[in-house]
């Protein structure tokens, strides 16, 4: 189950980022105007948007996940029954 969640995980949280990415650049305004009732004039101002800090974390997250896949698939796991496949080699 961790491998399929793993897989689904990194590419819906991929696409979910370069979309998220495309979007702001795409739809948010590039100047914003504020209208000072006490000065009765309008403040007009650009803005410039960039990926901040969170989004670099949530990128890495991402990115880390075919790497959690791998662990899933080279780590043996216990059968239903709770037992490991092969109990002769634990040295516990």
């Amino acid at each position: 189950m961790g491998i399929f969640t793993g897989i689904l995980g990194f590419i819906t949280t991929g696409a979910a980022l370069l979309r998220y990415s495309s979007g702001c650049r795409n739809n948010l305004p590039r100047t914003l105007s504020i209208y000072a009732a006490k000065l009765n004039a309008t403040i007009s101002f650009s803005v410039v948007y960039a990926r901040g800090v969170s989004f670099f974390a949530l990128a890495a997250a991402t990115l880390l996940k075919p790497i959690n896949v791998t662990f899933h698939v080279i780590v043996p796991s216990a059968d239903l029954d709770g037992h490991a496949e092969d109990e002769d080699n634990c040295n516990l």
